[in-house]
């Protein structure tokens, strides 16, 4: 269906997966809901009519953010971290499990992630399930929040272990395994 959109987007210049083309994008209810020749009619509430000196892009995703909310919010909160990213063309943010507060490496971190992001983000924002040592049993099982899971796991040698921290192929920042899965 090619009528009734919220919002056309008209644009001589449109990057798609052929390359540049003159498009109109019809949205509805939020989404691409069209893509359709730039010369044919399409009804909406509102019309952007863009010029040839702007090019509209697909937006762009961030999959390795660390949004520091709850708990270090002054470092960067979901509010601060999807206005930059919206800004920068960034549509949807993925945060990743450790080395933010709380690391979200069980259901009640990602709970907590999640209301904490609540009415405050700019762009889509997805969240990373960890994997530690003694977290298996705890992350969320696939579906949770009706969306696809995706786990991140990081294994290093523990923090003042003798093992020699040096891989096999020489590189200094020692054998790690690192894994994602989709679910």
């Amino acid at each position: 269906m090619t009528d009734g959109f919220d919002l056309v987007i008209r644009a001589p210049r449109a990057i798609s997966g052929d390359g540049e083309i003159a498009a109109a994008v019809g949205v509805r209810e939020g989404s691409v809901a069209a893509v359709i020749p730039l010369d044919r009619a399409a009804a909406a509430r509102s019309v952007l009519e863009l010029d040839a000196s702007v090019v509209l892009m697909p937006g762009l995703v961030d999959s390795h953010v660390h949004i520091c909310e709850p708990g270090n919010t002054e470092w960067e909160g979901f509010a601060a971290a999807t206005k930059a990213a919206a800004a920068g063309g960034i549509t949807t943010l993925v945060d990743r499990p450790l080395d933010s507060v709380p690391s979200t490496v069980s259901v009640a971190a990602l709970e907590a992630k999640r209301e904490a992001a609540a009415g405050q983000c700019h762009v889509d924002v997805g969240f990373w399930d960890g994997v530690i040592p003694g977290s298996l049993g705890e992350v969320a099982p696939p579906g949770r929040w009706r969306r696809r899971s995706a786990f991140s796991a990081i294994s290093s040698p523990p923090a003042g272990s003798r093992r020699k921290r040096e891989s096999r192929s020489g590189d200094p920042r020692g054998d790690r395994t690192f894994l994602t899965a989709y679910a």
